[in-house]
């Protein structure tokens, strides 16, 4: 409320409470001033013709005030002489506004709109991004295995043209050499690992027929060698075998490049131990006797593994036979006229490392 008050016009409030005060007076006085001269306008008596000079005089004093008040404020002037034009540019303004503001509100709605199409786009943009970046991950893994393949290709064409000329002496991950070491001794396993070279040297010099003297030495992985040290330190007085691998294609004149595989060696078959026990009917063909033996020592390669021993990495053999032991064998088995019981035992301590030797014993 009082904000209200002194936001008004005082001085013009004032000026014209003081003004019409005076044009009051002023009118009064004109019209005493006649009365009293008795002035006579036409034939109107003096009474009359003062009321009407009065009133002439005030409404000429009235003239004259909102004149000099239009000459001394804006305000006056634009009530007196502009007031309907202002009220129609209000109304106008007021339309426009409006007008104004269903546009505003219209454009909110549409940049609403916008933004959240905006939003989908932004979102459709950024799965097919991660659909071309995994896209082109696919593209480049394939072209890496395309190139991958491809030397693979070369790389087996030429070991393939390599043994047909019959100049493969070893294949990659054939064994070269094994043997066995228990921990705690340096000299054991410089003494292991010149006895793998050795062997290792005396295959290649038979499947190439080159003179040993001119074989030379295996070049062993340093990693898998420091790899065995370090196992040995680790677990003392246990014993471990280990097998040298050829890491590659051995052809002969280049060098051998190999590595050291191992482990701990545990006992799976005491020297003696019947592995199988086959009975035999009375004159049991050779033929017949021999494929019932081969079968179950199939059977005995699986379970040996089964328990622990290795298999060769190229055959995946476990067990070894002598061949004059088995054709003795037959010959009993096929002479005999009476029911055959066939013993197949352990030729040895059989380890981890293996092979398992194995013996055919009839019982008598």
């Amino acid at each position: 409320m009082f904000e209200t008050l002194k936001e008004l016009n005082w001085t013009l409030i004032i000026s014209l409470i003081v003004l019409s005060a005076l044009v009051s007076y002023a009118a009064d006085r004109i019209g005493q001033k006649c009365g009293k001269k008795k002035i006579s306008i036409g034939k109107l008596r003096p009474k009359y013709t003062s009321r009407i000079i009065s009133a002439l005089s005030g409404m000429l004093i009235a003239i004259v005030t909102v004149a000099l008040l239009a000459a001394a404020s804006t305000e006056v002037r634009t009530a007196i002489f502009s007031m309907k034009f202002v009220q129609r540019e209000i109304n106008r303004l007021t339309l426009d506004l409006d007008k104004n503001r269903r546009t505003l509100d219209d454009t909110k709605t549409q940049l609403f709109e916008s933004n959240k199409q905006l939003a989908e786009k932004q979102t459709d943009l950024a799965t097919l991004s991660q659909e071309i970046e995994k896209k082109q991950k696919e593209n480049d893994e394939i072209t890496a295995l395309n190139k991958t393949l491809k030397e693979q290709t070369e790389k087996l064409k030429g070991t393939l043209g390599k043994v047909r000329s019959g100049k493969i002496a070893t294949f990659s991950g054939e064994v070269l050499a094994q043997g066995t070491i228990t921990s705690g001794s340096v000299n054991s396993l410089n003494h292991l690992i010149a006895a793998l070279k050795d062997q290792a040297r005396h295959m290649i010099s038979e499947r190439t027929g080159t003179a040993l003297s001119k074989v030379p030495a295996p070049n062993i992985s340093a990693t898998s060698l420091q790899s065995l040290k370090g196992t040995l330190a680790k677990y003392p007085n246990k014993r471990f075998y280990a097998r040298l691998i050829a890491q590659d294609n051995f052809v002969s004149g280049e060098a051998l490049d190999a590595k050291i595989v191992f482990n701990k060696s545990n006992l799976i078959y005491h020297e003696g131990a019947t592995l199988k026990t086959l009975k035999f009917a009375p004159g049991t063909e050779r033929q017949r006797a021999e494929s019932i033996i081969y079968s179950n020592l199939k059977e005995l390669n699986r379970a040996a593994a089964s328990r622990g021993v290795l298999r060769d990495p190229i055959t995946g053999n476990i067990g070894t036979l002598d061949s004059e032991n088995l054709f003795e064998v037959l010959g009993k088995i096929a002479e005999n006229d009476k029911e055959t019981t066939l013993l197949v035992l352990a030729h040895n301590d059989t380890f981890t490392e293996g092979p398992l030797k194995i013996i055919l014993q009839v019982k008598e």
